[in-house]
């Protein structure tokens, strides 16, 4: 049986779920055929996926940059309309030879038209190839110093001079752009200048000098690095990418912004989502404090009301919504925890302060980041008791729901909970990669618990629950996990943060900046994001979100 009959009610209930027209009955008949049934969960999520991804393809989603270019067309036509022609062809061959053969008084007129029609196609071509000639002189942008160089137009010719155009390098070469820059590329290196300061390497390496003539911009799929008069060395092989830069180069990356970002420094009972549409309200619970970060920040009272009741991110169903995922997902805080640590007196829960909580109707579909002291559970990964913890709640198909345990105890480089309770702000993060099937937690920049699933897992999200932070959806008249504390800078990625990045954001913060490394902004994420990079140590770049992974060594 094909796939599609198989879960033809399935499908049926996830067109309905798209097309916005599912009732409360078809939903739980949703979340009951996803029950405990791996197989359908995988299907609806690839289904619910393949759609978004159709969707985004037909959207104007994309950036407009315009390159320099010329285009000029000559056309050489007929004088005579295309009856005249017929007319001409149609003509008898006798008439034909006649008129040649001189019976014609008009042959002299045909002779003089035909040596000046003539003339004028030698005209028309060396004006052609003047045109050309010139014009290709006014685009050149480079000039070759040393190796050899192809393009499909030149493949056989010695090139010097280089327009805007696709090449390959046949050897070690090496050129000096209109603008002063010289670059210097491996043999079976591709790459296309489109102007005098913009290029994009796509495979093999280049090493870029420095350069006092102002900036160079090199493109990728994934990043992007501006020389600013600075130099680096980049190599693309096999969809992996390595830079070693000086310190003067900044890199971007394409995928950067989360999806849902609350800095807490506007004014009222109302949080700014400053990244999406998420914009939330203030519990009594919570009065607005100087800001870790910006001007202001939040600190819950521990109490019922102390929340920050954020909506469900627009969701319907499992897999819908702004909380829904399929990259991965990333959810960090600055937070300076009263949190009390209390061990369970009866039952398995002890104390517990959520940071960040999206759940309710979600069911095991949760997302959750919290303080927690708790025993006897089953569903931890790795298995065990670890008491006071940090732990960090989400599913995963044909896994199911886990919390990852990240324990207090100071053990292996972790700290203890009065170690975080020394009033200072501490950073905390939590990641999952679909791609690596890696989950993880940190703090202060460092990664302190993890645990690996099978590459390719993806993550179940979304749906009707609410989210909040500061306290549980599921609580809205009881204490019993109101978050006590400041927290600041709470943001939700639909990707995972590497490493690198998270060590970077953290590092930002403490130097009183945002975790892109500008100055606090109020509701607004800036433009664009640039990385300082460290001084001559190559890096690895992350080919899909153009993130940088790790230091590899220095020269």
């Amino acid at each position: 049986m094909k796939r599609t009959e198989r879960f033809a009610e399935l499908i049926e209930i996830a067109e309905r779920v798209i097309n916005g027209e599912a009732p409360d009955s078809v939903l739980e008949r949703l979340n009951v055929l996803l029950l405990d049934n791996v197989d359908a969960q995988r299907f609806y999520l690839d289904y619910m996926q393949l759609h978004s991804a159709l969707k985004s393809d037909l959207a104007p989603n994309v950036e407009i940059v315009r390159r320099r270019a010329t285009v000029d067309e000559i056309i050489v036509r007929p004088l005579y309309p295309a009856s005249k022609q017929h007319l001409f062809e149609s003509e008898s061959s006798t008439n034909k030879h006649n008129r040649l053969q001189g019976d014609s008084p008009e042959r002299g007129n045909f002779i003089h038209r035909l040596l000046i029609g003539a003339l004028f196609i030698m005209c028309i071509s060396s004006s052609i190839w003047f045109f050309n000639h010139s014009l290709k002189n006014e685009l050149v942008i480079a000039s070759v110093l040393q190796g050899d160089l192809t393009t499909e137009e030149y493949k056989n010719e010695n090139l010097t001079h280089l327009t805007p155009g696709t090449y390959k390098s046949l050897s070690p070469v090496k050129i000096e752009l209109g603008s002063g820059v010289v670059l210097s590329f491996d043999a079976g290196s591709s790459f296309k200048l489109f102007n005098a300061r913009e290029l994009k390497l796509t495979q093999g390496s280049i090493e870029v000098y420095p350069s006092s003539k102002g900036n160079l911009q090199l493109l990728s799929n994934a990043f992007e690095v501006n020389t600013f008069g600075g130099s680096f060395a980049l190599e693309i092989l096999d969809n992996k990418a390595f830079i070693k830069a000086s310190r003067e180069v900044k890199l971007s990356p394409s995928i950067w912004k989360p999806r849902h970002l609350w800095t807490f420094n506007e004014r009222g009972v109302k949080a700014f989502d400053s990244a999406g549409s998420a914009t939330g309200t203030l519990g009594k619970g919570v009065t607005r404090v100087d800001g870790i970060v910006g001007k202001g920040a939040l600190h819950f009272d521990n109490s019922s009301d102390a929340r920050v009741d954020v909506g469900s991110g627009g969701g319907i169903a499992p897999a819908t919504g702004t909380f829904s995922v399929t990259e991965g997902l990333t959810i960090e805080a600055l937070i300076i925890p009263s949190y009390t640590g209390g061990a369970p007196k009866l039952g398995r829960l002890g104390e517990i302060d959520e940071i960040f909580r999206k759940d309710q109707s979600d069911k095991e579909h949760r997302l959750l980041l919290s303080f927690q002291n708790d025993k006897g559970k089953s569903i931890l990964r790795p298995t065990g008791e670890y008491r006071e913890s940090l732990s960090f709640g989400l599913y995963i198909v044909g896994q199911g729901y886990h919390e990852l345990k990240l324990p207090l105890d100071g053990k292996s480089g972790r700290p203890t909970l009065p170690q975080l309770k020394d009033g200072k702000f501490h950073h905390i993060a939590a990641t999952y990669n679909v791609q690596t099937g890696l989950k993880a937690i940190f703090v202060d920049g460092e990664m302190l618990a993890s645990f690996q699933y099978p590459a390719g897992s993806k993550v179940l999200s979304g749906g009707t629950g609410g989210a909040n932070i500061g306290n549980s959806p599921n609580t809205l008249n009881s204490d019993s996990e109101a978050y006590s504390g400041v927290i600041d800078e709470v943001a939700f990625y639909d990707f995972a943060l590497t490493s690198y990045t998270i060590r970077d954001h953290y590092k930002n913060t403490q130097d009183g900046l945002t975790y892109y490394g500008t100055r606090p902004f109020v509701k607004e994420l800036p433009s664009s994001f640039y990385l300082q990079l460290p001084h001559s140590q190559w890096i690895e770049i992350d080919m899909e979100t153009g993130q940088p992974i790790s230091e590899l060594r220095s020269q």
